[in-house]
C-alpha cells in the first residue's frame, strides 16, 4: 500500500518528498507506518535519497487523537 502511494504520487511530479505524502495520506499506523516508508526508502537507493542535511518534522494522530510529531532527515522519492 505505501509503495503504490509513492508510485501514485510520482505519476504527476518527478519527485516527492516523505513529508508531502503524509501531507497527502496522513499517518494511519503512527510511527511503525513511518518507520515502514523509511525501510522503502532505504532499500530502493536508486529512487530514494535520505538528506542528512535537512531536517523536518513530521506530524500524525495516536489512536487517542494525540497529536505526535518526530524531526527526522527529509527523504525525496524520485521516479
Amino acid at each position: 500500500m505505501l509503495q503504490a502511494r509513492i508510485r501514485k504520487a510520482l505519476q504527476n511530479k518527478p519527485q516527492i518528498t516523505l513529508q508531502e505524502i503524509c501531507q497527502l495520506h496522513p499517518l494511519e499506523k503512527g510511527l511503525s507506518e513511518l518507520v515502514a516508508y523509511m525501510n522503502l526508502a532505504c532499500q530502493d537507493n536508486a529512487n530514494a535519497l535520505v538528506d542528512n542535511q535537512k531536517e523536518v518534522d513530521i506530524h500524525w494522530l495516536n489512536e487517542s487523537g494525540d497529536g505526535k510529531s518526530v524531526k527526522m532527515p527529509s527523504i525525496i522519492f524520485t521516479r
